[in-house]
């Protein structure tokens, strides 16, 4: 069994209050956050996905840390892995039934977390959305709590998938 991995809140603090005040001035970042500003979790983010730094971007407009459903490819690395238990990443295989991945994604549902997926399963390559995972949707139901939709604009071609940089 997958061992789940709670964010902490202290290294969010951080992260928000360094680089992510840093980017937001940088990259002219900007955010209408009010209505979920008062929102207690546990909760659930679903966004569009345009470019890599997505997760980042998002986290920094949310008071509260943000345990995104990740690739498990980005678990290999053994640097990167530590970061993303940190963050409370969890991993998901792609484009697969993955029954821990829900069990990790309910354990921090009743630990009064925020759950962030993208519910298009990867990034686009042209800037479009690509069509939603259904199974998705059923997670959704079956959790039954609050959804915050965060759509992002005009960061596709600051990091597109098909670029090197």
């Amino acid at each position: 069994m997958t061992k789940v991995y709670i964010a902490s809140r202290g290294f969010h603090r951080f992260l928000r209050l360094t680089l992510g005040n840093f980017l937001k001035i940088r990259l002219n970042l900007n955010s209408d956050t009010k209505d979920i500003d008062h929102l207690k979790p546990p909760y659930l983010v679903l966004a569009n996905h345009t470019n890599f730094w997505d997760p980042f971007l998002i986290s920094i407009f949310l008071k509260e840390p943000v345990h995104y459903v990740t690739s498990d490819r980005w678990f290999r690395n053994p640097l990167l892995r530590i970061l993303l238990h940190l963050v409370g990443g969890i991993p998901k295989t792609k484009f697969v039934s993955d029954l821990e991945t829900v069990k990790s994604i309910i354990k921090i549902k009743k630990a009064h977390g925020v759950v962030g997926i993208f519910p298009e399963g990867r990034r686009t390559w042209n800037g479009n959305t690509v069509p939603l995972i259904y199974s998705t949707a059923k997670l959704v139901k079956t959790l039954g709590i609050p959804v915050v939709a965060v759509l992002l604009k005009g960061a596709y071609l600051s990091c597109p998938r098909w670029a090197d940089r």
